[in-house]
């Protein structure tokens, strides 16, 4: 399935996110993770309500500085399978209550190679190979 993932001009957004009303009203699925460093949480549901948990959530917060975020609006069907996949692609260092749901494989955010997650596959260019 391919995914449409937010990301404003060349970067991320800052997590928390600063200016609140970039936020969707939509659902969906999102990953939180450190610039240059772990996937932090991958999740579901409400988008700006569930981020406005997390940025107040020490688990979430113990990780700044650097946190970044992206999300996807996905239809409530298959969003629990999407979840599971990013999860199981991405091992966020929080959260172990991922759906029991068929892997549903996305492509995951258009990341640099200098901002993907550790402890995940390094993507390179062809030429760098």
């Amino acid at each position: 399935m391919h995914m449409q993932w937010e990301r404003p001009g060349r970067g991320f957004h800052e997590f928390p996110v600063p200016f609140p009303g970039v936020l969707p009203f939509d659902e969906g699925v999102y990953i939180i993770w450190q610039f240059t460093g772990p996937t932090i949480y991958v999740g579901q549901g409400h988008i700006a309500e569930r981020l406005y948990r997390h940025s107040i959530s020490p688990r979430i917060m113990q990780h700044e500085p650097g946190l970044r975020v992206t999300w996807a609006n996905v239809e409530p069907n298959s969003r629990s399978g999407v979840e599971a996949y990013l999860a199981s692609t991405l091992h966020p260092v929080e959260g172990d209550a991922f759906p029991d749901a068929p892997l549903i494989e996305v492509n995951l955010p258009p990341w640099n190679i200098f901002e993907q997650p550790t402890g995940m596959q390094l993507f390179l260019p062809r030429w760098l190979t």
